[in-house]
């Protein structure tokens, strides 16, 4: 499954897998030109891409192209943790309707002091649940 970058991203994969690729990292995904000013520019789309572009920070403090021997993870690896993210995240869509669809932290509020208010909280919550309910 091709990385969707509306249900995750390269960087969040990475993470997954242990590594952080963030801040002084030695690693880091670059699209073009191997430098800390060309990370994070893109995901890539298939090894070919993840092979040619994903750079480490030599001892001499110079990015270059990271290499068999030194790479972390291989593409298999990645593609493997995405499909697991990817079904974290549609596993959770009844959740995510649910908050966009849930009453106000405002309605909440009133709710606790309006016997009537918080009648129609409850009533609002429990079509909200019906209408998106957790998967079994």
């Amino acid at each position: 499954m091709p990385i969707d970058i509306n249900k995750t991203n390269f960087h969040d994969i990475l993470v997954a897998l242990g590594d952080d690729y963030s801040g002084d990292s030695k690693y880091a995904w670059a699209m073009g030109a191997h430098s800390p000013d060309s990370t994070c520019k893109g995901t890539p789309e298939n090894e070919k891409e993840f092979l040619e572009n994903f750079c480490r920070l030599g001892d001499d403090g110079a990015w270059k192209l990271a290499t068999d021997a030194n790479r972390r993870h291989t593409w298999a690896q990645i593609e493997a943790k995405n499909d697991e993210l990817v079904a974290a995240w549609d596993a959770n869509e009844y959740a995510r309707n649910r908050e966009a669809e849930y009453p106000t932290i405002a309605e909440l509020t009133v709710a606790l002091y309006d016997t009537d208010d918080k009648a129609a909280i409850e009533t609002k919550r429990a079509a909200v649940k019906a209408k998106y309910p957790k998967p079994s």
